[in-house]
């Protein structure tokens, strides 16, 4: 869901005079927070979003409370009508602290693709589309909001590292796109999937490794 509200939110910025992409924001956002509480602090995104990149007026902001109200009530009364109210107990815990505990060095080399990523487009900013570059700094805004909510809610969770999907994939093709070596692109493509066949299935690999090594006899 929040990759959708993200979506939502980049196919607004070609219309920012609609204001009704607010009512949409707010149900993603708020169906986004139902299932992963910490997701509610992608608000602190949509705030800094809302007060230097455009204008909310009375009108859109009513519309983004009614949107971010409405799913909240409806499931609070499907938890209740099955029995489930404890459910909601659950939340004063989703927020406490818990840092994301796994092998993080095993993304290194896709965080320094993203950060050569980064410096290879503040050297080609000047010449990009306005809009471009817009939209380019709102997938850094998100991905930095959604780094940091990992970062101190993630836990064991690997499978929350999806939420950074949309901006990697923005950031990394991006890169990619524009290396005039083919053989670059095949160097970055093979060393990003390496990467995260590494992280995911590193214990799975370890052990059809001893497994291999222990039928070998010398």
């Amino acid at each position: 869901m929040s990759t959708l509200l993200f979506w939502r939110l980049i196919v607004a910025d070609q219309s920012p005079e609609n204001t009704k992409f607010l009512f949409d924001v707010g149900i993603l956002l708020s169906i986004s927070g139902f299932f992963f509480p910490p997701g509610f602090l992608l608000f602190g995104f949509l705030l800094f979003l809302f007060i230097y990149m455009r204008s909310v007026t009375l009108k859109g902001f009513i519309l983004f409370l009614i949107g971010i109200s409405l799913p909240l009530i409806v499931g609070v009364q499907l938890l209740y009508l099955i029995g489930q109210i404890e459910w909601i107990n659950s939340y004063q815990s989703a927020f406490c602290m818990d840092f994301w505990d796994f092998p993080i060095w095993g993304l290194i080399p896709i965080g320094l693709l993203i950060i050569l990523s980064w410096l290879d487009h503040l050297a080609q900013s000047a010449t990009q589309d306005i809009n471009k570059r817009q939209k380019y700094f709102l997938n850094f805004l998100y991905f930095t909001n959604w780094v940091i909510i990992l970062i101190l809610f993630a836990g064991e969770n690997t499978d929350a590292l999806a939420f950074l999907g949309l901006p990697l994939a923005i950031f990394l093709t991006r890169f990619t796109q524009y290396q005039k070596s083919n053989t670059v692109k095949e160097v970055l493509l093979w060393l990003y999937l390496a990467t995260i066949l590494g992280f995911y299935f590193w214990e799975n690999l370890l052990e059809i490794y001893e497994d291999l090594l222990g039928n070998v006899a010398f």
